[in-house]
């Protein structure tokens, strides 16, 4: 089947010499796959919860059946990841799992502060492990209170410049979390995993393992902190979002984001990098499919038949090459003005003299 399906990865030593004859041995791994550059349009849209119009009286997304009911014009329903293929000569061969998330969940309970993290203008304040939806209340608090913690204190003028920064940037976590989506690494796997770190991470908050929200004392910070550490330890795919920078997650892999607008400048966002060891020059299509985060899900027994690749999403054809580029316009073919995007594909990276 030609050459397209091959991963390799080749080690490379090379030696180079500095100032001084000092010489260096430096090992290059060249990248032998691809690089796929995904814009997913806004009409895509995050995994259906709740109910919708039209759905029967008692119906929801995510219940079992007899009360589950699908959600419309081809989204898939809440508890499902997505996962991109290519196709050639009738096989399919996988590339990736992904999910599409609010960039930021501001009931997440580990949406904290990083270790880093100071209270403006004061001395060796740190707010590592505050839950970051008390950001204002947590510095309201300390400014207006005195030496001994008492309430009164009056506020300067560089503390009321902070106030209504963190008073702003409390506002648009909210704008953020249901405007934004961004394409991140699912700890979704095919074959399904041990545990669901959502239900798991809701058990650690009603066990109160996790400190609630509302606790802003350094002793609960510092336990939410050492906590969340832990449960990302044990899930590293688990996304968690900021507002501080979309691109930088506190947990997780972040590829980019839907197109949109940032609702705090409503500057134009949108595009995902992923990068897959696998070449590609030729295939007949690209294929995005749903899937089930659980392979046991009793909602499938609305779908029929289970799909070993997933239930079908967007797909396209290459269109054309430019300069070794392969671009493959994509929709869902039942309704394409709703769920729609674009993939520019850079493949044999390791032989690529253009573009890398």
């Amino acid at each position: 089947m030609s050459r397209i399906w091959r991963r390799r990865f080749a080690g490379l030593c090379t030696s180079s010499v500095v100032v001084g004859a000092l010489a260096q041995v430096a090992c290059i791994e060249p990248f032998d796959g691809s690089k796929i550059e995904l814009l997913i349009q806004q009409g895509a849209r995050l995994p259906k919860e709740g109910t919708s119009p039209g759905c029967p009286t008692g119906t929801t997304h995510e219940a079992d059946p007899p009360n589950y009911c699908q959600p419309p014009k081809g989204q898939p329903p809440a508890r499902t990841h997505y996962e991109m293929y290519v196709v050639r000569d009738n096989f399919a061969f996988h590339l990736v799992n992904f999910e599409i998330v609010p960039s930021l969940r501001v009931e997440d309970p580990c949406f904290v502060e990083d270790e880093e993290a100071r209270i403006p203008f004061t001395r060796n304040s740190s707010a590592a492990g505050l839950h970051s939806s008390k950001w204002y209340d947590k510095l309201l608090e300390i400014y207006t209170s005195d030496k001994d913690g008492e309430k009164g204190a009056t506020v300067t003028d560089n503390e009321a410049g902070a106030l209504a920064d963190a008073r702003r940037r409390t506002e648009n976590l909210k704008k953020l979390q249901d405007n934004v989506q961004a394409i991140v690494a699912t700890p979704y796997v095919r074959g399904g995993q041990s545990g669901d770190p959502r239900v798991e991470l809701a058990k650690l908050v009603a066990d109160k393992v996790i400190p609630a929200a509302s606790l802003t004392d350094e002793a609960s910070n510092k336990e939410r902190l050492e906590q969340c550490r832990a449960f990302f330890k044990k899930y590293p795919l688990y996304y968690v979002g900021t507002d501080r920078l979309i691109s930088l997650p506190i947990n997780g892999i972040y590829y980019g984001v839907v197109d949109g607008t940032d609702p705090r400048n409503s500057g134009f966002i949108g595009g995902a990098s992923v990068d897959v060891d696998v070449k590609m020059p030729e295939f007949d299509l690209l294929m995005i499919t749903w899937q089930w985060n659980d392979p046991n899900d009793k909602r499938q027994e609305a779908y029929g038949k289970p799909l070993e690749n997933g239930h079908y999403y967007m797909a396209g054809a290459p269109l054309r090459r430019t300069r070794g580029v392969i671009n493959v316009p994509m929709a869902n073919y039942l309704f394409p003005n709703d769920i729609s995007g674009e993939a520019a594909i850079f493949t044999e990276l390791d032989e690529d003299s253009v573009h890398f």
